[in-house]
């Protein structure tokens, strides 16, 4: 089962963890976000504005 997971992640269907965010502090105004595949372990990072409350509602 697991050489048909890691096939899956080289075509990029990927298991991803759930994501979690890393403040740095009230001076800043943004937050990094990182999530990770299960399964090989690729890590995905992304950063997005504090005040940006699109991401929130979907659009």
């Amino acid at each position: 089962m697991t050489k048909v997971r890691m096939f899956l992640c080289k075509i990029g269907l990927h298991k991803w963890s759930r994501k979690t965010f890393i403040d740095y502090g009230p001076t800043s105004n943004v937050k990094t976000w990182r999530r990770y595949c299960k399964i090989c372990g690729k890590r995905q990072t992304w950063v997005q504005a504090k005040g940006d409350k699109k991401w929130f509602r979907g659009n």
